[in-house]
């Protein structure tokens, strides 16, 4: 009798648990603010595709700012081309009038075989970025305080 009564609550305690695991998950859901989603591009060694990856962050103050910063640290997947090589940094993104101004280090004139050419790699930072954001009007990318994209 004692046996039947444990192999009872069981089920019962399975369903509790997920119930409030259920409960958990929903109001973090509705209340917490994780739902801020990047989607980035790269392309694969293998492949001229492009491929995604996406991250959930908390909202930033500000948003362009740190998807660029994000992007240029470069693919979480290891299968996936650096659009610009390691050591790369955002020195200036802001935006005036509808135009976005992206300020690279000179750390991206280096060649490396793990990270796109110059032009095939501003290429990319445009199209991740107009992908992601749709009030620019024209993006102008430097490099250590040389213009070398504008579109």
């Amino acid at each position: 009798m004692e046996s039947e009564i444990k192999k009872s609550r069981k089920p019962s305690i399975a369903l509790g648990v997920f119930a409030a695991s259920f409960i958990v998950s929903a109001v973090c859901w509705f209340f917490c603010d994780f739902k801020n989603r990047n989607v980035f591009y790269f392309k694969a060694f293998d492949s001229k595709n492009l491929y995604t990856e996406t991250e959930y962050t908390v909202k930033p103050q500000d948003k362009v700012r740190t998807f660029v910063d994000d992007l240029i640290l470069g693919p979480m997947t290891n299968r996936y081309v650096r659009i610009f090589p390691q050591g790369t940094r955002a020195e200036f993104c802001h935006s005036k009038d509808g135009n976005l101004y992206i300020g690279l280090s000179k750390e991206a004139l280096k060649v490396s075989s793990e990270s796109l050419g110059i032009r095939e790699g501003c290429l990319l930072l445009r199209e991740n970025i107009v992908r992601n954001f749709t009030s620019f009007n024209k993006i102008y990318i430097y490099i250590d305080g040389e213009s070398v994209f504008q579109e």
